[in-house]
C-alpha cells in the first residue's frame, strides 16, 4: 500500500472524478481563540497492489491537537478494497471526510491522522494561527 496524495481542502466531492476547492490548506487564521472553523474536508489516496486487494480494510481519521487531544470524535470506517480491472495490476481506493463545526480551543499545531488496520498510514500537519492585525 502507498499514498498516493493526501491533503486538507475547503471542499471534496469525491464523486467519479474526485472535486477539490481550496486544496492545500496548512494554516487556518482566527482572530482569537476559542475559534470556529465552518469545514474542513481531509482527503486521502492510496494504492493497493493486486495482492492487498480483495480484503476488507478498517480506517480511523482522528483530528489532534499538539497535545494529542481529539478535536471531534475519530471518524471510523470500513471497506472492501475491490480486485482492479482486468489487466491492471493496482487499485486506488480514495477517503474522503467532511468535518463541519469545528472548534479549535486554542491556537498551535494539529495534525489529521489515517490509521488502517491499527496502523499510522499518513498525516497532515496545520496550525492555527492568530489572523495578523490589519
Amino acid at each position: 500500500m502507498n499514498v498516493e496524495y493526501a491533503f486538507l481542502c475547503d471542499y471534496a466531492d469525491p464523486g467519479p472524478k474526485l472535486t477539490a476547492v481550496g486544496i492545500g490548506i496548512d494554516s487556518i487564521y482566527a482572530p482569537s481563540v476559542p475559534a470556529q472553523h465552518p469545514q474542513l474536508f481531509a482527503v486521502l489516496c492510496l494504492r493497493f497492489s493486486l495482492n492487498e486487494t480483495r480484503r476488507t480494510k478498517s480506517f480511523e481519521m482522528f483530528l489532534q491537537d499538539a497535545d494529542g487531544q481529539n478535536v471531534i470524535p475519530p471518524i471510523s470506517t470500513s471497506t472492501e478494497v475491490p480486485a482492479p480491472a482486468e489487466g491492471m495490476t493496482y487499485r486506488t481506493h480514495r477517503i474522503v471526510h467532511g468535518m463541519y463545526g469545528l472548534n479549535f480551543q486554542k491556537f498551535g499545531d494539529y495534525q489529521v491522522s489515517w490509521i488502517m488496520d491499527g496502523m499510522e498510514v499518513h498525516a497532515i500537519h496545520f496550525r492555527v494561527i492568530q489572523r495578523p492585525a490589519g
